[in-house]
């Protein structure tokens, strides 16, 4: 079972009901604990991080496996409570048109759904251990976006209400939830809802900002923030992949070039980071020998900015499999190709496990 994805994941909801419902605390405890423990590791401000030894793609597997697990556990929930509920209607109406159960009967039926209602008490409280908090991050770690607005929407509602003057809670919203959500819809590709938050927003931040302008396609506004904030501070690694990202997308690649050349000499102890982003417009230009050379610095030790990695992961790998064509060398360019194509699956493996829609 350990090797057969398919029939773990099949079996995990049931093997963990058994054990919340007939289980002891300790034992609830432990499954707790257990799912809080990948959760939070998914949720890590480390992108490159793995969950017992796994690494990132299956990582996210895990993740997704513990997402369809909660489902399947809420799910179950409201079928008993369902189930109870129409099993107390029917002995209701049934009572009043035949003559009535026995004592031992009626104790019995009534045992019966105080045991249900114990075991979807124990399932509910496994699930309020979870912060909704929690599992949002992980769900954007994930990259499944719509499983993470769920949570954070449903985690919202409950600090901070709603805009419904009918609702319990008409609060005003945080600036860091909404710069959350913000996030999260610019993900969704919902141009629409990122302008609805800024307006909910008491002061856009520099990122709330960015993310508006990178989604309605106004790189020069983009660039023109990022230079700003690049002059508030200088020695910023993620200021200088900013712009970085920006020229790429500006398709000012050569400038990129020239950028990346004065970042090695001037910020040598974060090369693998500049070569990686290097590479992107290297391959676009058709610079072959100055590829080869970015490459050879992104597969040396040193220190990696992990949202430009994220971004550039890509464009590395393009980059060697170009680099082996080059070299005329059919081996190597189907084992990066491959390499590419798994690199790109274990992601989609995950996201296809997930079972919410909007």
């Amino acid at each position: 079972v350990r090797h057969d994805m398919q029939t773990a994941t099949y079996l995990l909801p049931y093997l963990v009901l058994d054990v919340v419902c007939h289980g002891t605390e300790a034992a609830r405890l432990s499954i707790s604990e257990e799912i809080l423990s990948v959760l939070d590791a998914a949720a890590s401000e480390n992108s490159g991080v793995t969950i017992n030894s796994f690494g990132v793609g299956q990582s996210e597997v895990c993740v997704q496996a513990v997402f369809t697990l909660l489902d399947n556990l809420g799910q179950w929930v409201d079928d008993m409570k369902q189930a109870v509920a129409l099993s107390l209607s029917l002995q209701s109406s049934s009572g009043r048109q035949v003559a009535p159960k026995s004592k031992d009967q009626a104790s019995s039926s009534t045992t019966e759904h105080d045991q249900l209602l114990v075991q979807c008490k124990y399932v509910l409280e496994l699930l309020l251990a979870i912060p909704k908090v929690t599992l949002a991050r992980a769900s954007f770690r994930c990259q499944a976006y719509a499983r993470s607005l769920m949570y954070l929407e449903s985690h919202v509602r409950e600090k901070s209400g709603t805009l419904n003057p009918a609702s319990e809670k008409t609060g005003i919203f945080e600036n860091a939830d909404v710069s959350s959500l913000m996030g999260i819809y610019s993900c969704l590709d919902e141009p629409d809802g990122l302008s609805g938050f800024a307006s909910l927003s008491k002061s856009l931040s520099l990122q709330d900002q960015l993310l508006i302008d990178k989604k309605s396609g106004n790189w020069a506004e983009v660039f023109t923030a990022c230079e700003q904030a690049l002059q508030m501070e200088p020695t910023s690694v993620q200021r200088h992949s900013d712009v970085l990202n920006c020229l790429l997308n500006m398709c000012h690649h050569q400038t990129m070039v020239t950028h990346v050349d004065g970042l090695i000499s001037r910020v040598p102890e974060y090369k693998k980071t500049w070569c990686t982003q290097g590479v992107q417009a290297a391959w676009r230009l058709g610079k072959w020998d100055l590829m080869d050379e970015y490459l050879g610095g992104a597969d040396e030790e040193g220190l990696l900015f992990s949202s430009s990695d994220s971004n550039a992961s890509f464009d590395r790998d393009v980059a060697k499999i170009l680099q082996a064509m080059m070299k005329k060398d059919q081996y190597s360019v189907a084992e990066r190709i491959a390499i590419s194509k798994q690199a790109l699956i274990a992601p989609l493996a995950a996201a296809g496990m997930d079972s919410y829609t909007r």
